[in-house]
């Protein structure tokens, strides 16, 4: 289950899916904002739930399977703790964490609210980058809208939300 567990953390988590960190630097006068922050998995929880048809197996998986994970958000690779993603996710399609889509939805949980992300992810242990919708927020992210980028590498995930005014 060690492939499943760095999907869910660098995926969705998500995948899934915080705010608030870093703006960037350009100005933005249609009101538009890029945030970015970093999800190492570290202090991250994990479950796999194997629905039937049960697997058997290990390392193997079965379209329904799902994943729950949270894992600490920060500012930066090696920062200050900023919130936390909790997500959810459910193989629609392969036979292995390594060749699976997954239907993944989240929350990045702020001091100042919080934005929800849901979309397709590739289950993958390798590096690689999924892109899910903004599907709306709370508090400050009342209404968002947008796009969230995940750049998986082997020490976490870099994650960039664009937000649209």
């Amino acid at each position: 289950m060690k492939r499943i567990h760095v999907l869910a953390v660098g995926g969705l988590a998500a995948t899934v899916g915080a705010l608030v960190l870093v703006t960037s630097g350009s100005a933005q006068s249609t009101g538009e904002r890029t945030l970015t922050f970093f999800e190492s998995g570290k202090g991250s929880t994990f479950r796999f739930i194997d629905e039937p048809p049960k697997s058997g197996r290990r390392h193997t998986i079965s379209v329904g399977d799902e994943i729950v994970f949270s894992d600490p958000i920060l500012d930066h690779r090696g920062g200050s703790l900023v919130g936390r993603s909790y997500g959810t996710g459910t193989f629609v399609k392969g036979n292995k964490p390594s060749n699976g889509l997954v239907l993944g939805r989240g929350s990045l949980k702020l001091a100042d609210g919080s934005i929800v992300v849901e979309g397709l992810l590739r289950s993958s242990d390798s590096p690689h980058s999924d892109t899910l919708a903004v599907i709306g927020g709370t508090g400050a992210y009342e209404g968002a809208r947008g796009s969230f980028a995940s750049e998986q590498t082997s020490s976490g995930s870099q994650d960039t939300i664009h937000l649209l005014p």
